[in-house]
């Protein structure tokens, strides 16, 4: 699966042992295969959402996405986190480097073969987020900012009617 949603399942049950206090979220299609051993992991499963109310409940609690595909375009879901001031911490693949500037807006995790430095290097990212609260506010407000800026519908609708003008 393109997704990886087993490096997801590592990535919380690395961060759950030494902090049991944080909640993950898994949110998708085609994860029944995977829904035993995601509640195992002592993971929260909400399978597929189509509820916008009920996806903005979840973004509203959340502070950090994390994406672990290894092949991605750019996902709605990092637009609609970030205009929540959520902080995606994703792999570097596809166009999420377009948008997403490493340690300002979020976190760029490089790509790896071997999924154990994957994980560690998530692991790592959501660890420093959560104890300095400091950093993860700047970086809330940075991608806030930067999804108000860029994925703003009216931002959106402007751009796309200067662009037919001009052509």
């Amino acid at each position: 699966n393109e997704k990886r949603p087993n490096l997801f399942i590592q990535i919380a049950k690395n961060v759950i042992v030494d902090y049991p206090e944080i909640d993950f979220i898994m949110v998708g299609s085609n994860m029944e295969s995977h829904k035993k051993y995601i509640l195992r992991s002592g993971i929260i499963y909400k399978g597929e959402i189509k509820n916008e109310k009920e996806l903005n409940s979840i973004y509203i609690k959340a502070n950090v996405l994390l994406i672990t595909s290894y092949r991605e375009g750019f996902p709605v879901v990092v637009m609609e986190s970030m205009a929540n001031g959520v902080v995606p911490i994703v792999t570097n693949v596809g166009g999420l480097s377009e948008h997403i500037t490493n340690e300002i807006n979020g976190f760029l995790i490089e790509d790896e073969r071997h999924e154990l430095f994957l994980v560690e290097k998530f692991t790592s990212k959501i660890v420093k987020l959560y104890k300095d609260l400091e950093f993860r506010e700047k970086m809330s407000k940075t991608a806030f900012k930067y999804a108000k800026e860029n994925f703003d519908v009216e931002v959106f609708n402007n751009d796309y009617k200067e662009l037919l003008l001009n052509n």
